[in-house]
């Protein structure tokens, strides 16, 4: 009876089975994680966390670092990220198990936690929609493929803000679509979802515009329950989360928006472009020809031609040229719009940097070496899907004109759910030329991260509905 008990409960298996099978495949043997590629400094200098070692060929790029030296913080914070709550919380726990150090481990077993959260959550709201118990074991066994994918949980083990941003995301769906099946609209939920929402847009700061989308989910989630209190408590949500993305976006310390200016134009707008191409491009920015030595070059490049650091700079380049005008350059060049958004559909495909090394020295393997064990939906991903943004559009449309008509004809609660598939879906279009748009061509994998999770979910989502229109139908012929 126990047994047949916990069958009905496929949200609570797939989460547990989802931490063993995480916990498993990024903690034994081996610790795999994430080698720094030096972005990890502006978590760690928070904190006061520092490498271990001074060799850099330990340091950075080769190989994934479980230990790190704990102290006191000694930078102002440069901007404000959600992942720094979880980085704290490891630290308490830290100071008791490894006085002076810094376990990453912990870290990480605090993202499987959240996620095998996120897994009871969503399989919940699936098992609450349908009648057929089979639909949510298909969406448990689909969403521990693709989110249990170790292109996703390398970065556990790391000070990436990619992550967080992750876990959040996956709460945030799960909380609102329990708020919509739940017979009682528990406060709670709303809390809980607020807080994920929060938390995912300030995880990246090239995330903040997804706010714009979420606030429109609130005011949705607004008219799922009668009275008044609920209406305002939802919409006034919405009006929360819109501040704190504004806030979030005044604290950046402005260097960093120098920086991605500058990559969105040099390593975006210029990159690999004809000399002739770039002076005509500079010259309708309104900047002096003579910087078009710096086509190609990243912010970070030693021996650049110019101090792009200095006042002189400033006045030639960061005066005239900003994200705005970015963007209003590829809107008025729409086939430099289309290659951008090529050479993103070019890495969307892939969930990770290959270039960082995902194991410790201790482990034995060479550096840079890649972990490829519960690969499969990331491999998938790089030998099946088609890298055409013409593809990308025609899933959209697929994918939009089936909501729509799900929703002109559905009741109330289906409605709701329908609508946040379509908000899902309005988060992926909006996600998907910022990385290119905001900082070019560097690191586009890892900056499309959110992007993958978004469309990731779609995709499951999308196979998972047509799965159940196959089988439910054989089921009521028989």
């Amino acid at each position: 009876m126990a047994k047949r008990s916990l069958l009905r409960h496929p949200e609570l298996i797939t989460a547990v089975v989802g931490f063993v099978l995480i916990y498993c495949t990024i903690m034994l043997p081996h610790m795999i994680g994430l080698a720094d590629q030096g972005d990890f400094i502006r978590s760690m200098q928070v904190f006061g966390i520092r490498h271990m070692s001074h060799n850099r060929q330990l340091e950075y790029l080769n190989y994934a670092n479980r230990f790190f030296r704990s102290g006191f913080p000694h930078e102002s914070i440069a901007y404000f990220s959600s992942v720094y709550p979880l980085i704290l919380a490891a630290l308490v726990i830290n100071h008791f198990l490894h006085p002076g150090l810094f376990d990453i481990e912990i870290l990480g077993v605090i993202y499987i936690l959240f996620v095998s959260l996120s897994f009871f959550l969503l399989i919940r709201a699936v098992k609450m929609l349908t009648p057929h118990l089979w639909v949510a074991y298909v969406a448990g066994a689909l969403c521990l493929f693709i989110f249990a994918d170790i292109g996703y949980t390398t970065y556990f083990n790391s000070f990436f803000e990619e992550p967080a941003a992750y876990v959040s995301f996956l709460l945030m769906i799960g909380f609102a679509m329990n708020i919509v099946v739940s017979s009682k609209r528990s406060l709670f939920y709303l809390v809980a979802f607020g807080i994920s929402a929060a938390s995912f847009i300030t995880a990246k700061q090239e995330d903040l515009p997804l706010v714009l989308p979420i606030a429109i989910l609130c005011v949705g989630l607004a008219f799922v329950q009668k009275g008044s209190t609920w209406k305002t408590l939802s919409m006034g949500l919405s009006v929360v989360l819109i501040l704190i993305a504004f806030a979030d976006f005044k604290i950046t310390n402005p260097v960093y928006n120098k920086i991605n200016v500058f990559e969105s134009v040099f390593r975006g707008v210029l990159y690999h472009q004809p000399q002739a191409t770039v002076v005509k491009d500079l010259k309708w920015f309104g900047v002096d020809q003579k910087y078009k030595s710096l086509a190609d070059m990243s912010w970070w490049d030693k021996n650049k031609p110019y101090n792009v650091e200095g006042s002189e700079f400033q006045k030639n380049f960061f005066a005239k040229v900003n994200h705005v005008s970015v963007v209003e350059f590829y809107l008025t060049h729409p086939g430099r719009l289309y290659e951008a958004m090529q050479s993103s559909t070019d890495a969307a495909v892939t969930n990770r940097p290959m270039y960082l090394g995902n194991f410790q020295k201790s482990s034995g393997y060479p550096p840079v070496t890649i972990a490829h064990r519960m690969s499969g939906w990331s491999t998938l991903k790089r030998k099946l899907l088609p890298r055409s943004i013409w593809a990308l559009v025609i899933f959209y449309v697929l994918y939009f004109g089936l909501l729509i008509y799900r929703f002109l004809f559905a009741n109330s609660k289906n409605r709701a759910i329908v609508g946040i598939f379509i908000i899902i879906g309005l988060m992926s279009i909006l996600e998907f030329p910022v990385p290119y748009t905001a900082e070019g061509i560097t690191e586009l994998v890892k900056h499309l991260f959110v992007f993958d999770v978004i469309t990731d979910f779609m995709l499951g989502l999308s196979v998972v509905w047509l799965l159940y229109k196959i089988f439910a139908k054989n089921v009521r012929s028989r």
